[in-house]
């Protein structure tokens, strides 16, 4: 199958395969040049933060920054509990929908990146592999 045969969600995913593997140390395939991997992390990109804009990163993070905040208030009240530290785990899907809820990236944004435009506020790029988010 060549890029231009794909569909766009599984362009997304041939990224994901792309950037594992070139995590692993395996080699990329010969026929696939720059251009094409700049063009399917842009893709990447651009669809996942999309996907979770507007209301649906409000809705999928609700629970998550309910349970934050309300943690973070029983500490500012003394409230220690046994706990001293709250560590979570997470996916890429879940950061990139976290960093759009908190509006410090979009499609928009990524989209005016690609194209060479001037972006006026938060514009963090997804991290395609091992990304975190401290609070």
């Amino acid at each position: 199958m060549t890029l231009q045969e794909s569909n766009v969600a599984g362009l997304a995913e041939l990224y994901d395969t792309l950037v594992a593997d070139n995590y692993l140390g395996r080699p990329l395939p010969s026929q696939l040049t720059d251009d094409d991997y700049e063009k399917l992390s842009f893709i990447q990109r651009y669809l996942f933060t999309l996907v979770y804009e507007e209301g649906p990163a409000r809705i999928f993070n609700a629970p998550f920054v309910n349970n934050m905040i309300s943690n973070m208030e029983n500490i500012i009240k003394g409230n220690y509990g046994v706990k001293k530290l709250s560590a979570y785990s997470a996916h890429d899907s879940n950061v990139v929908p976290l960093l759009v809820y908190f509006n410090l990236t979009s499609s928009e944004c990524l989209k005016k990146q690609w194209k060479n435009e001037t972006v006026q506020g938060n514009c963090a790029v997804p991290v395609p592999f091992a990304s975190s988010i401290f609070f």
